[in-house]
């Protein structure tokens, strides 16, 4: 909370009707390594979030990969799961066998909530007749160059300190955390140690994302949020 006589409040400038797109590649939603896909069924993929002032209008996902010669295309294939429910499936034909490969999908944004899974999952087989289910010919790559694409709406939060800390931070957002202070004048001691405080518990907040907090007097920001 902030010291005896200085305050916060919120300020948010923001224009509710523009669309956003929100960009991310597999790397940066944490697969540091392409995604391995074994067996007659390799699942792995990404989380990704969605924050509490946005609502996801449409999603995209351009997919880079690369499967086995050995898959027999009859009985193989890869789907692609958003929140165990299947997008799309994509064959698996052998004359684009061990090839880098490229395929754009369309997600539909009615499976997207606040926190999702993206998975890949291998249906692989290697041989009509009895086979191992673990042989080294079944295998599928997913490039962490894949990019994850969505397009959101602005919401309009209720003016209401009891949404605190948002939106001034929103555990659903990943990106490191930007929060401009403003001072309506030239700050005396109290406003300083009031944003002081506010800056440390936004910080904590924020942890691993990392923080910055770029103070200004008597201007607003063109955009976002801020504490005044």
């Amino acid at each position: 909370a902030p010291t005896e006589g200085a305050s916060a409040t919120i300020a948010n400038p923001v224009n509710h009707t523009d669309a956003r797109s929100r960009r991310a590649s597999f790397k940066e939603l944490g697969a540091l390594y392409p995604l391995q896909l074994r067996g007659v069924d390799g699942t792995n993929g990404v989380a990704f979030s969605v924050r509490a002032d946005e609502v996801v209008t449409s999603a995209r996902l351009s997919l880079n990969y690369a499967y086995s010669p050995a898959l027999l295309p009859d009985i193989s294939h890869l789907r692609v799961l958003v929140n165990e429910q299947v997008v799309a499936t994509i064959p698996v034909p052998r004359e684009q066998a061990g090839q880098g490969l490229q395929r754009v999908i369309d997600i539909p944004a009615r499976l997207i909530g606040e926190f999702n899974r993206l998975n890949l999952q291998l249906i692989g087989h290697y041989t009509m007749e009895c086979e191992d289910p673990a042989h080294s010919s079944l295998w599928a790559n997913v490039g962490n160059d894949s990019v994850l694409e969505l397009t959101v709406n602005p919401l309009v939060l209720p003016n209401d300190l009891a949404l605190l800390p948002e939106p001034f931070f929103d555990r659903r957002d990943v990106r490191p955390l930007r929060l401009p202070i403003v001072f309506a004048g030239s700050p005396d001691a109290a406003q300083l140690e009031a944003a002081g405080t506010l800056s440390s518990w936004f910080g904590a907040l924020a942890g691993f994302r990392g923080a910055s907090f770029p103070a200004s007097i008597g201007q607003l920001p063109a955009k976002g949020s801020a504490v005044v």
